[in-house]
């Protein structure tokens, strides 16, 4: 039977929505380290180090309702200055599945220069459902054979693309 949302009252929280036609989001933990990771790689230089500090380098969001054109070209709704790439396919064909079945779920894009993170938004409560850079995913909310990108913490001697890049392609 396939997934109804009119199934599931709409006082049902966003993340038990989710689960329930097969997508379990982004741990917010994997999320917070991989931001985290974010601004540490870029204050390694003194320039990132002062932007930081001085609050000019930061996290933004920008609210981009059910418009899925947003993802596909970012810079033509979030600003030609900042270097955020359109969003890889899988996150896309996720974004479109979301909103087809969630008719009130709407989405956000965060970013801090490049790696935006896709949030669903619903209620008044948010799940991630990817993080990429550059056009590569770099995390996805399990769903359809994708498997969760393992936390940060999980220490494995590798940095955080290479476990992401072992566990999309296995």
């Amino acid at each position: 039977m396939p997934f109804d949302a009119a199934n599931l009252s709409s006082t049902t929280g966003l993340i038990d929505r989710l689960v329930a036609m097969g997508v379990h989001p982004v741990p917010p933990q994997v999320v917070a380290e991989h931001k985290d990771k974010v601004v540490r790689d870029f204050s390694y230089s003194m320039h990132g180090r002062g932007l930081v500090r001085d609050g000019v380098a930061m996290w933004r969001a920008v609210h981009i309702y059910k418009n899925i054109e947003a993802l596909e070209r970012p810079r033509k709704h979030i600003g030609p200055s900042t270097e955020v790439s359109a969003a890889p396919q899988p996150i896309i064909r996720l974004a479109r599945q979301v909103s087809n079945n969630l008719k009130e779920s709407e989405f956000e894009i965060e970013w801090f220069y490049t790696d935006p993170v896709l949030n669903a938004i619903c209620g008044g409560q948010r799940a991630c459902l990817g993080i990429w850079d550059r056009g590569q995913v770099i995390a996805i909310a399990e769903h359809e054979g994708y498997v969760p990108v393992p936390a940060v913490s999980e220490g494995t001697g590798k940095k955080l693309w290479q476990r992401c890049v072992r566990f999309l392609w296995q």
